[in-house]
């Protein structure tokens, strides 16, 4: 290869990259001005309207805003500048405006709602306001011509030294740009005193962690380190399958901004996405070059994963695949990746003995039972548990009579979502007066302890008597879940990351400060408040341009959903594709990704967080099925050459 090849390719790559970006070649095809009469008052403060704004005379149609399409072609200009964001609600435009806008088409007729930039009337405020169309590039070019390009362009010329080097360069300016954005603040809900309390709800692991990092001033910086790290860690595993694919997954995992954002937080998902990204690595390694260190690293995290959240609890679902999936070293795979995971297993629950006295991680009857409130009967429970089961049921019948007035599987999941702490707490009280009344244990006395164990084994047998007696009851539930998961949790659209940035430090100032006061955290109150001038300088701007990325990817559905297909089937045809690296990848992703939740959905509700950290899952194997196309497209086409080299070659002679 010439010395410059590399350089012409790298440029090419460039180009269809920025492309792929921007998703829209930003010329104008007509500018139309508004007229004051035509601008309506819409009722809400901020919003106005305009009925039908493309005028019939114009010949290229708009593609406007609906539920499933985000990606309208109107631009509204004030005095020649573009207002936005675009494709915001109607219910933004009028809280918010400040030039927010949208543009919807109902059966017959369309409506352009918008605000002004500075929330004055359009009609008077002096301004003039246009109305511009730029030509769109069908997604499915980008997807089917303009990625694979830029595949194909880097597995063809770009070194392993310059990948490396890239991906270490964009993994140090991803991390300085949110280290500087940042830096002191710390986010702080009412979960993080689970964590901060040593509350036996929770595993010990983040509490572990809270303690070795020390000021909990560092811990997001330290927690924005760990992540920035796993990814590269990605990065470089997938090096080893594609050096193109191992680009694509860093610039891809560093774009998905609601992961980055998770790490201000003093909550668990802050380290388990990380570990869980370690995880894939380690094993994305071992399927490259089957080595002692990778499978004791794949193990290693594993455990670590479950040690710092029980949802964690499917990561030895990819240690069993790739054992099987190996089938030449499964001895090999035994002894050094499922022999590790049950002492690294051991450890932590002999830890947990230690420290707490017993060896249940974290509450299990507590996640379970209001999981499957909805089909409880005071009937199935044994005598022991009888009295409680009543007084359960009792607190339960306001909850399960909504829960059978939805109409719809979709309105079924999005109540059993919503309400499942309001029937956690409820159940809780009943059983806590329930025990005021026997003397057993009272809230706030010094045998705590004895109150959380005897209020979870009640839950966990309330839980398994009415599995047991309603099975397919049981499965219905868990089928609801997977499917509301999938259509309303994975990859859920989300506000740019600027606007969410800001809403949520401003709005949650008060609460934090409240919390610092309350639990006398060692934190000055001044912290409450990150770097929001740095959003509009270098770190903000290097940010919401990879939020672009993400967000073009986050409203292609149907890629989402063909992913989860593909990951789905790949589980049993790695077994069958041994020899192929693409497909066992792909295995083990779909092994994490759909344990993940069909764990969820079994033991409790399907929320949107609990999707955070198979995304990245998700993310990084739609890249590995891209380079496997282009790598199965590129033999095959090399096969052809060959064949037809070899046919010339018997019809000379």
């Amino acid at each position: 290869m010439r010395r410059g090849s590399w350089i012409v390719g790298a440029l090419l790559t460039a180009v269809c990259f920025y492309i792929f970006v921007i998703d829209t070649i930003p010329f104008v095809s007509f500018d139309r001005p508004l007229k004051s009469n035509e601008i309506l008052f819409n009722g809400p403060p901020n919003s106005y309207y305009v009925a039908n704004p493309i005028d019939p005379a114009y010949p290229l149609s708009l593609g406007p805003d609906r539920p499933n399409n985000r990606n309208a072609t109107l631009i509204i200009l004030e005095d020649g500048r573009p207002l936005g964001p675009a494709h915001s609600s109607h219910k933004e435009i009028a809280e918010l405006g400040a030039g927010r806008y949208s543009h919807w088409k109902g059966t017959a007729d369309s409506v352009l709602v918008f605000s002004s930039s500075d929330n004055t009337d359009p009609r008077t405020n002096g301004r003039t306001y246009t109305l511009s169309r730029r030509v769109e590039i069908p997604v499915s070019f980008l997807v089917l011509v303009v990625l694979p390009l830029t595949i194909f362009l880097m597995r063809r010329t770009l070194t392993p030294r310059w990948i490396e080097t890239a991906q270490t360069a964009l993994a140090a300016v991803v991390f300085l740009a949110w280290a500087r954005l940042i830096f002191g603040y710390v986010a702080i809900s009412y979960d993080s005193a689970t964590y901060l309390g040593w509350s036996p709800l929770v595993p010990l692991g983040y509490p572990f962690f809270l303690s070795a990092v020390g000021s909990l001033v560092w811990v997001p910086i330290v927690q924005l380190l760990a992540t920035s790290t796993a990814c590269l860690l990605v990065g470089f595993a997938m090096n080893r399958i594609s050096q193109a694919a191992g680009l694509a997954t860093v610039i891809i995992l560093f774009s998905y901004t609601p992961m980055f954002f998770v790490e201000t937080g003093i909550l668990s998902e802050a380290l388990f996405v990380p570990l869980l990204l370690a995880n894939l690595g380690a094993a994305l390694f071992l399927i490259s070059e089957p080595k002692r260190r990778y499978a004791v690293a794949v193990a290693a995290t594993a455990v670590a994963v479950m040690f710092v959240r029980p949802a964690g609890y499917f990561a030895p679902l990819g240690i069993t695949f790739l054992a099987i999936a190996l089938k030449t070293r499964f001895r090999w795979a035994l002894k050094w990746a499922v022999a590790p995971l049950a002492c690294f297993l051991i450890v932590t629950i002999l830890i947990n003995l230690a420290i707490r006295g017993n060896t249940a991680q974290s509450q299990i009857g507590r996640v379970l039972f209001p999981h499957i409130a909805f089909l409880f009967e005071p009937e199935y429970a044994a005598t022991a548990d009888r009295e409680y089961a009543l007084t359960v049921a009792q607190a339960l019948l306001p909850h399960r009579a909504r829960y059978d007035a939805a109409l719809s599987l979709a309105e079924r999941v999005a109540f059993s979502t919503n309400n499942y702490n309001t029937r956690l707490s409820d159940t809780d009280f009943a059983i806590y007066r329930r025990f005021a009344a026997d003397d057993i244990a009272a809230r706030g006395s010094t045998d705590s302890a004895t109150y959380f164990r005897r209020l979870d084994k009640i839950y966990r047998d309330l839980f398994f008597q009415t599995v047991l007696n309603r099975p397919v009851g049981y499965l219905m539930v868990v089928r609801d879940q997977l499917v509301g998961a999938w259509q309303s949790a994975v990859m859920l659209s989300t506000a740019p990351f600027r606007e969410k940035f800001k809403s949520e430090a401003i709005n949650g100032s008060k609460l934090r400060t409240e919390l610092i006061e309350a639990w006398k955290l060692p934190i000055s109150k001044d912290p409450t408040m990150p770097n929001l001038a740095a959003l509009d300088q270098w770190p903000g701007h290097i940010i919401a341009f990879l939020d672009v990325i993400f967000r073009r990817i986050q409203s292609q559905q149907w890629l989402i959903y063909m992913v989860g297909v593909v990951t789905f089937l790949a589980i049993p045809l790695a077994f069958l594709m041994r020899g192929s690296r693409h497909w066992c990848a792909l295995g083990f992703c779909g092994a994490m990704i759909h344990g993940s939740m069909l764990l969820t959905s079994t033991t409790t509700v399907f929320l949107p967080r609990y999707a955070l950290p198979i995304e990245p899952l998700i993310l990084v194997a739609g890249v590995i099925m891209v380079d496997g196309l282009l790598s199965w497209a590129q033999t095959a086409m090399c096969k052809g050459v060959q064949l037809a080299q070899t046919y010339r070659g018997r019809t000379a002679e």
